[in-house]
């Protein structure tokens, strides 16, 4: 069984989600597949005065803009990007968890997960980011690490995720690093 198996069977079970972009005419060229919890919050539909519905909203746009092969921002090293990047490797890399960053001053949000292969995400775990601490390396951030660790392990039992050691060997184009 390959990984593509895995995640075949973690969709037919509704663990794992396809991302469904909003606009389905354009043209698919990576692939986000989202745990169930993530989807279930992306689905909601967003009012005026819903705050969270309102960072949801901006993940969509993030992981749309990744599935339509736009440009990504892109840092590959945890301890040099910048507030603007949206795709972010964490540390250690060695574990290669990376940050979906929804950055702004009021609605940030988290989403961390790994590449299976390249241009194509597992998204396992969201957080909110005001309820983590100010720099990566925390309490908070470790144990949001670790459950995202630790559902892949639930999912991809004898799969690591990919690794690389530059940007196209897991976004295979169209990605600028933005690092300090």
């Amino acid at each position: 069984m390959s990984i593509k198996d895995v995640i075949r069977d973690e969709v037919a079970q509704g663990r794992l989600v396809i991302f469904q972009p909003r606009d389905r005419a354009s043209q698919v060229k990576r692939h986000v597949f989202i745990h169930e919890e993530i989807d279930v919050r992306l689905k909601e539909a967003p009012t005026a005065d819903d705050f969270d519905g309102l960072r949801f909203g901006y993940l969509q746009v993030i992981l749309e803009s990744f599935v339509f092969g736009e440009i990504i921002n892109i840092s590959m090293n945890p301890d040099r990007k910048k507030s603007e990047t949206a795709w972010a490797r964490m540390k250690p890399v060695s574990d290669e968890i990376w940050d979906v960053r929804v950055v702004g001053r009021e609605a940030s949000l988290r989403v961390l997960g790994g590449f299976a292969m390249p241009d194509v995400f597992i998204g396992l775990e969201y957080e909110f980011r005001d309820n983590l601490e100010h720099r990566g390396d925390g309490p908070k951030w470790k144990a949001f690490v670790n459950r995202a660790k630790s559902k892949w392990r639930n999912i991809f039992t004898n799969y690591q995720r990919h690794t690389g050691t530059c940007s196209s060997d897991y976004i295979t184009e169209n990605t600028v690093e933005t690092e300090r």
